[in-house]
């Protein structure tokens, strides 16, 4: 068995350096790869003021210019997020729950654009007696909506609430990015059909075109013929996609999920370039870092899980970045970080990588490191 899912999703977005325990490194040696190998120095920065230290799930994304975005589940369900930018100068919350005019706000995904954040959110729309009611907290909140749609929330890079989106409801958003003229590409379920679609949508969220998917998402439909109820095939066609994510990088979207060594690249004008990637014996394509030039994928070493067993384990030096040519998918050199235990590398940007680990105020700390040249 591979490197368990829970903790690849934890890793997807965000390469972070801990132990594990009870994972056992598989006994063949990876292949020998004739490429330049290179050590990542870090070195602590400052810590990002105002702001308590959190665990987050996954993914962390960048925008152009560097600045780092991550959710932080909130309980009770822990399926909301509250959405935060790690900036020194000054960190920003995003209150997607606080829009007004829309109630019962369930968050979904987000993904920066080049001067804002957009979150995608299924909200009830509600009627002045709705509202009415709701403040009163008569039933459940929500519960006068006629409807529920999915919408994306623009906030600009200070917090504030620009405006919302209604997306098409014919089909059922789920992940999405923004391009760079300002457009969307997502992944979605056609409600009608249940088929997984990955639409091209302009600024006012209407559909474009529908682009091919990636050839490993589509042969891994449903058959014909095998069909049991319409609520199943949907439920299923959600599950597949929550494997996929969409990385900024190259002032473009790279779709891609862990295991797959394949990604997809979407420019602004919908045009698709599905490479593949090139990945040695013994490791495993894992995630994908926001990149302003560069193709940089996380690929950790397999390792055998045993439950319950103590000792062995993955460790800072069985995780690897390689960089990659994002003509042909092919190697140009391997980047090992240092072994600082909980840092967590976030993006890299004009040969500088960022990243952040947990102080002992409980604060995050940045660390920088230079591409070696």
């Amino acid at each position: 068995m591979k490197f368990p899912e829970a903790m690849r999703l934890f890793c997807s977005g965000l390469i972070v350096f801990v132990p594990l325990a009870g994972a056992q490194i598989k006994s063949s040696s990876p292949a020998q790869i004739d490429h330049p190998v290179y050590t990542l120095a870090f070195k602590a920065r400052a810590a990002v003021p105002e702001l308590k230290a959190s665990y987050f799930s996954p993914p962390i994304l960048c925008s152009s210019d560097g600045t780092a975005y991550y959710g932080v589940p909130e309980p009770p369900t822990y399926r909301e997020r509250t959405i935060h930018q790690l900036d020194l100068q000054e960190p920003r919350s995003f209150p997607y729950r606080e829009v007004e005019g829309l109630y019962d706000a369930r968050f979904t995904a987000f993904f920066p654009g080049e001067a804002e954040l957009f979150v995608l959110v299924n909200a009830a729309q509600d009627s002045p007696q709705a509202r009415d009611d709701a403040l009163k907290q008569i039933g459940p909140v929500g519960s006068g909506a006629k409807e529920r749609h999915d919408f994306l929330l623009k906030f600009d890079k200070s917090g504030k609430y620009l405006i919302r989106i209604q997306l098409p409801d014919e089909l059922s958003f789920h992940r999405f990015a923004v391009l760079e003229d300002g457009s969307f590409v997502a992944l979605a379920v056609d409600r009608g059909t249940t088929r997984v679609r990955l639409p091209q949508l302009n600024s006012d969220g209407k559909i474009v075109r529908y682009l091919a998917l990636p050839s490993a998402l589509e042969s891994g439909g449903s058959q014909p013929g095998r069909r049991i109820s319409k609520e199943g095939d949907a439920a299923r066609a959600e599950v597949r996609i929550n494997k996929w994510f969409f990385v900024p990088v190259r002032h473009k979207a790279l779709l891609f999920a862990a295991d797959i060594n394949q990604v997809l690249e979407i420019g602004p004008d919908g045009l698709r370039r599905e490479v593949d990637i090139m990945i040695p014996k013994g490791y495993f394509f894992d995630g994908v870092l926001s990149s302003n030039d560069r193709w940089l994928f996380l690929v950790p070493r397999q390792v055998e899980w045993e439950p319950g067993k103590v000792g062995g384990g993955l460790m800072s030096s069985d995780y690897t970045l390689y960089e990659v040519d994002f003509n042909d998918g092919k190697f140009i050199r391997e980047l090992k970080g240092t072994p600082t235990p909980g840092l967590g590398i976030a993006c890299e940007r004009d040969g500088v990588f960022t990243g952040f680990s947990v102080g002992r105020d409980s604060k995050y700390v940045l660390w920088t490191a230079e591409l070696p040249r």
